[in-house]
């Protein structure tokens, strides 16, 4: 049942119309607010007849579309019920899920947070990635000298020292920024300020890929998290469709995941014998169980079975701007065990009997007392990004290929798969959720595994006879 209220502009004529539709009753007997829209008198509609007539058209359109649910009463923004479903996820997700949803929100807030769930469109959605595509919006721009300062700091004799000094910066700053090599933007405001100069004519300014705007994948992980939010939307009843799905973010060119060679991999082996045992077990460790980075970190004492050869791996170690380093559970979620060489398990008690006399000689009780594997001089967990900054120097020392931990791990699948190990088996080592993840990720490598398959039974079939 609808009803029509009237709206008269200051010379009382009537200019537009609310409708309003009956909603029902709470469980208390009070009346639910109706649901509610705006009719607008066409200005071309002159008599009393045409304008009712139209009026009751809009009505019962719009009675249908209440009936239908197409109607809600809710007027939160997307911000505001983004917000609601992050507050949601921290009961269920992982923190670093969590911290990465927050992430988005600046942008999704400036740009389509002010809009109603009730009016979002896939074209608001369109035009929102399109700008972050095409934009000047990147975070990760730096700064690459001109000539120019070259030229004005030949021009006025100024070393690199006397450079340093007027700008407060590193030495080390200041020689690679003269190198002609990427520095933050900072460096550059503030050796343009030391010289007196406009920065953009000292400096271009760059993102490690020559795009201003955000990449594809980037892109998608908007797409994505607004995606997840619309659909707890619906699934409340606050929309009715999930626009989402009828939005076009820019397709990902999905990359195919990189591996080593067996024999870079016997290299990297080689070139370990000159670094410190620690680092040559975490290599050990991730070519030997595909292990990813933040669960290498995670590894404690007790986790490793000396006598079955094999460790449980369940912890994930994880760094956020707010909580600093924190112990999570694998990203599947679920504990798995893996076994292990017995080579590396020797390597594993040499480790063990290395850090055990370093303890002693600290004479403190409490050094380590979570029993990682890996842990920085004061006995606390080693920051996972670490082995990151070590291996790029691993690399310049012995002049290695591109080097990664997960590198490793693709590494890994690709032995396996090429040994003949079955997919449910190698999935399960990785420690995917499902065994369609490790397809996905490794079709490629898959194709390899079945061309060669192919081959081998036409040998034994065919060739043979020839």
């Amino acid at each position: 049942m609808a009803t029509v209220v009237p709206h008269k502009n200051k010379e009382g004529k009537i200019v537009s119309y609310q409708i309003q539709v009956f909603r029902g009753r709470d469980a208390s007997g009070k009346k639910l607010k109706p649901y509610t829209m705006s009719w607008k008198v066409p200005e071309t509609y002159k008599t009393k007849k045409s304008i009712q007539k139209a009026l009751e058209k809009a009505v019962g359109e719009f009675e249908t579309s209440c009936k239908r649910g197409e109607v809600t009463t809710d007027k939160r923004t997307l911000q505001d019920y983004a917000r609601y479903f992050i507050k949601m996820s921290q009961r269920d997700s992982k923190r670093k899920s969590v911290d990465f949803y927050n992430s988005l929100m600046p942008r999704i807030s400036v740009d389509l947070g002010h809009i109603r769930l009730s009016g979002l469109t896939a074209e608001h959605l369109n035009k929102f990635y399109l700008k972050l595509q095409t934009e000047d919006v990147r975070k990760d721009k730096k700064a690459i000298a001109k000539d120019m300062l070259l030229k004005i700091k030949k021009e006025r004799k100024l070393t690199n020292v006397r450079l340093q000094a007027m700008t407060n910066l590193s030495g080390n700053t200041i020689k690679i920024a003269c190198q002609q090599k990427r520095v933050a933007l900072e460096t550059a405001v503030k050796i343009a300020a030391a010289l007196d100069m406009n920065m953009d004519s000292l400096f271009d300014i760059v993102t490690h890929d020559g795009q201003k705007g955000l990449s594809a994948k980037s892109i998608n992980h908007y797409h994505t998290f607004i995606h997840a939010v619309l659909q707890q939307a619906k699934r409340e009843g606050v929309v009715r469709d999930n626009v989402a799905d009828m939005a076009l973010p820019p397709r990902v060119k999905k990359k195919e995941a990189e591996f080593f060679e067996i024999d870079e991999i016997i290299a990297i082996r080689e070139a370990l014998d000159h670094e410190p045992l620690k680092y040559r077990i975490m290599i050990y460790l991730l070519t030997d169980t595909g292990i990813r980075r933040g669960e290498l970190f995670g590894i404690r004492w007790k986790s490793v079975d000396f006598k079955n050869n094999t460790i449980c791996i369940e912890n994930n170690i994880q760094w956020s701007k707010g909580k600093g380093l924190y112990a999570d559970t694998t990203k599947g979620g679920k504990a798995r065990t893996v076994s292990i060489a017995p080579e590396i398990v020797k390597e594993l008690k040499a480790y063990k009997a290395e850090q055990n006399k370093w303890k002693l000689s600290i004479g403190d009780a409490d050094y380590n007392k979570d029993g990682y594997l890996f842990i920085q001089e004061n006995g606390t967990v080693m920051n996972p990004s670490s082995l990151n900054l070590w291996m790029r120097g691993f690399k310049k020392r012995n002049k290695l290929p591109h080097i990664y931990p997960h590198k490793f791990r693709h590494s890994q699948a690709s032995i396996l798969y090429a040994s003949g190990v079955d997919v449910v088996t190698i999935s399960n080592r990785l420690g995917h959720k499902q065994v369609s993840t490790t397809q996905n990720i490794y079709a490629h490598i898959m194709k390899d595994s079945d061309r060669k398959a192919s081959d081998a039974i036409a040998a034994a079939l065919y060739r043979n006879n020839a």
